[in-house]
């Protein structure tokens, strides 16, 4: 009788320890870290459990394997051969397969809450002998749901620019972590604010005084207010000079676009694709204008490179043909 009993609190202990296990492998560190900083206390202590690392995963399948094995051993001591076999199969289905592939729920929270506590205390007595072990794989692959962030993608473009076996250079790197930015900033973010734009009124004149002020401004789009300063177009700079005469109404475009000021930056080329427009207004939930994109501004965004001063000539068509005469790598080679 005693054999048994100790045989069914060695094979629940195991189960408590398999279901810690799976409850601290949920997350990701630096989710784990993010949800502890919300003063969730679940979280805390799973997190603060997992800065054990190496040690946290060796005590937990030392505690799994040992009170498994002693609680199957147990079992058959007292049992017929053929209800502990079909026992012992039940148990290590429940422990290895269904038990892992189930989703933290109350009770795996009611034993974290419960015994992490205790598992900490040991770990702090266990971690000079299991922190100096070494595991075969990374410890993220333990991990039964992981969640991916642009900012984890920008960790990974920075850490292949220290690695010697990539063809990849570090100016084309630059480019793809500024391309995450398409999808972590706003329009708002980087678009010209509204107060700071120059505006012109819908019938000011075309003289060389306003254009010299327009030249001035070093925007390459100007706004075109009415006489209730609302917006009903905006002026290319690049399509007025002095040569021209007549009215700011008479070179506007009228055909306007907008974005919310909550668009992240790729809603502009989603935007460029179904207009064709290359500038838009940026507005708020009160159909306030608030700023102004450009598609160049977004360019210029992924480009920014110290590094990368373009001074081709596109327009020459002897030295766009002649541009990869004479080269060891093929541009076509740059990428396998």
């Amino acid at each position: 009788m005693v054999d048994f009993i100790l045989a069914l609190v060695f094979l629940f202990l195991a189960f408590i320890f398999l279901e810690l296990e799976k409850g601290y492998k949920i997350l990701p560190l630096d989710e784990l870290r993010f949800r502890a900083k919300q003063n969730n206390p679940v979280y805390d202590l799973i997190y603060r459990v997992n800065t054990f690392n190496k040690a946290l995963d060796y005590t937990l399948w030392f505690l799994i394997t040992l009170s498994a094995t002693l609680g199957v051993v147990l079992f058959n001591k007292i049992a017929p051969f053929w209800i502990g076999l079909i026992a012992v199969a039940l148990f290590l289905f429940i422990l290895f397969i269904w038990l892992p592939n189930r989703k933290l729920n109350k009770t795996s929270i009611f034993f974290i809450k419960n015994f992490t506590p205790l598992l900490i205390k040991f770990l702090n007595i266990s971690y000079p002998l299991f922190g100096r072990l070494k595991l075969n794989k990374e410890r993220s692959i333990h991990y039964q749901n992981s969640v991916f962030e642009f900012g984890d993608l920008k960790k990974f473009y920075k850490n292949l620019s220290h690695k010697d076996d990539i063809r990849i250079t570090n100016d084309e790197l630059k480019i793809l972590i500024n391309f995450t930015k398409l999808f972590t900033k706003s329009v708002s973010e980087v678009g010209q604010n509204y107060s700071k734009l120059t505006k012109i009124k819908v019938s000011d004149p075309i003289s060389p005084v306003v254009l010299d002020e327009l030249y001035k401004s070093k925007q390459d789009f100007i706004l075109v207010l009415d006489k209730q300063k609302k917006v009903v177009g905006y002026l290319d700079i690049k399509n007025v000079d002095i040569r021209k005469e007549g009215r700011v109404e008479d070179y506007i475009q009228t055909d306007l676009n907008y974005l919310s000021e909550e668009d992240s930056l790729i809603e502009v080329f989603l935007a460029y694709q179904k207009t064709g427009s290359l500038v838009y207004l940026i507005v708020d939930d009160n159909q306030k204008t608030v700023g102004l994109i450009n598609v160049k501004d977004v360019i210029d965004l992924i480009l920014k490179n110290k590094n990368l001063v373009n001074d081709f000539n596109y327009s020459s068509i002897d030295e766009v043909s002649k541009k990869y005469l004479n080269t060891e790598i093929n541009p076509s080679d740059k990428i396998e």
